[in-house]
């Protein structure tokens, strides 16, 4: 389960879409029936992890489908971390700078994403989709989210993200990129040596929950994964 089955329930409740193969699987609150209270428990369910119930599903609830539509060709979709080349400070003393995840889709126009990105040789202090693409609407900022979700926490180790843009509609990232869709606030200590600090986005596993995936029209894109580094210098 992962973001692109929220935005999926959605259209199908929403916007006569087609109906998920495991109905099921999909009545994340209890009440016997999947409707829309079900759509931002998935999401719940994936980044902060406090949906209100899991459905004790079976193979015989959910027979295995063969898939009926081949997705749109996702060629070129990546999801990357931008960051200054250098960062200058005092010798061992923790420096603040700024990162931003990126997202590349040349042909698709994206709904929803999650990610989580790990820091090695420095720390993430904070994540936010402020000055983005994927900031609220209301904030007047030029943001594209609407009537959507915006999950994310920073641990220090790494940050973790989940993103939908308006769940009530098709609201969508613009194609081409890199476009940025998160803020990180990154701290490390620079050192005579230039101490290296690499952001790796990473696939992200059943631990987290989070996985770097992005999704449009319902169907999911495991896109490009990137990294860079970051040198800290004494100076």
């Amino acid at each position: 389960m992962d973001v692109s089955d929220g935005v999926y329930l959605a259209r199908s409740i929403l916007a006569s879409g087609p109906a998920p193969v495991c109905a099921a699987a999909m009545d994340l609150v209890p009440d016997g029936d999947m409707n829309l209270g079900d759509v931002p428990a998935v999401w719940y369910a994936i980044g902060p992890r406090t949906a209100p119930y899991l459905p004790p599903v079976t193979t015989e609830d959910c027979p295995a489908v063969a898939r009926t539509a081949e997705p749109p060709c996702g060629d070129g979709l990546a999801l990357a971390v931008s960051a200054p080349a250098e960062v200058d400070g005092p010798d061992g003393v923790d420096t603040p700078f700024d990162a931003t995840v990126t997202l590349t889709a040349p042909t698709q126009a994206i709904e929803a994403w999650s990610f989580t990105v790990v820091a090695e040789g420095c720390t993430i202090a904070a994540s936010t989709t402020a000055g983005t693409l994927a900031a609220d609407v209301a904030d007047g900022t030029g943001g594209l989210r609407g009537d959507g979700m915006a999950w994310q926490v920073a641990t220090g180790a790494e940050a973790r993200a989940l993103t939908v843009l308006d769940w009530r509609t098709q609201a969508a990232l613009p194609t081409g990129g890199p476009t940025a869709i998160h803020s990180l606030t990154v701290h490390g200590a620079p050192t005579a040596a230039c101490a290296p600090c690499t952001l790796t986005v990473v696939p992200g596993d059943a631990t987290t929950g989070v996985e770097s995936v992005v999704t449009t029209g319902g169907w999911r894109y495991l896109p490009e994964l990137g990294a860079t580094t970051v040198k800290l210098c004494a100076k």
